[in-house]
């Protein structure tokens, strides 16, 4: 298994114990901890991710909370954060093309707070984006470089529920078997290895074209990471 290197502290599994929505908030805290040696609590993670209870967080807060605690972050995904900088509902439609599920998004969306931090993320140097659908190779070449990957998927792909479910997890190693998980769950599950194959697919559910993944790195003092 060849892990992430360069870690403060090995992956340490967090479990979203308070529901399934705070998933994004227990994949922060993992890797916070391991590229920081940062434990943070649940109400403070709450806070730097913009959390609001029963809706799905969006990861603009994180990335700047992140930048904040000298962590570097790299996303990949559909969404262009200069757009939503523009207008937040624009491109949601864009992207969903489903007009019931894109109003549906906006709906539950602060949309306002979202482009602010949107703008924010797209001016900051420590922030990049690649604005394109990820595949699996992204996250296997970013452990391989040093990066700690957080994989946006779909949580009944990879656990066999037959249900859709947005979802976030840890990405830690990488070997022939495929890819090592920090799954925050619930319930959480550590070191889960699961084939190329099948996390690309639940990257890639239900749209051909989601799924995000961040690669994070820590911020040497002289700048680079």
């Amino acid at each position: 298994m060849i892990r992430v290197k360069g870690l403060v502290a090995p992956v340490r599994l967090v479990s979203a114990e308070q529901g399934s929505f705070h998933c994004l908030q227990a994949s922060m805290m993992m890797a916070v901890r391991s590229l920081s040696g940062q434990e943070l609590e649940w109400s403070e993670a709450e806070r730097l991710t913009g959390y609001v209870a029963g809706r799905d967080t969006w990861p603009y807060a994180m990335y700047l909370s992140l930048v904040d605690m000298g962590i570097h972050v790299h996303s990949i995904e559909i969404v262009d954060p200069a757009a939503m900088a523009r207008d937040v509902g624009s491109e949601i439609r864009r992207v969903f093309a489903d007009p019931d599920i894109a109003e549906a998004i906006i709906s539950e969306t602060d949309c306002e707070a979202e482009r602010n931090r949107a703008q924010k993320c797209v001016e900051s140097k420590l922030i990049s984006f690649e604005v394109r659908s990820p595949v699996v190779a992204d996250v296997v070449e970013g452990i391989k470089s040093g990066h700690l990957p957080l994989v946006s998927l779909d949580y009944g792909l990879i656990h066999q529920t037959g249900m859709y479910e947005g979802h976030m997890v840890v990405a830690s190693g990488v070997s022939d078997l495929g890819v090592e998980l920090y799954d925050p769950g619930p319930p959480g599950e550590s070191a889960l290895v699961v084939s190329l194959e099948k996390l690309d697919a639940a990257i890639h559910s239900p749209m051909p074209d989601g799924g995000a993944v961040a690669l994070l790195s820590r911020v040497a003092p002289d700048g680079e990471t």
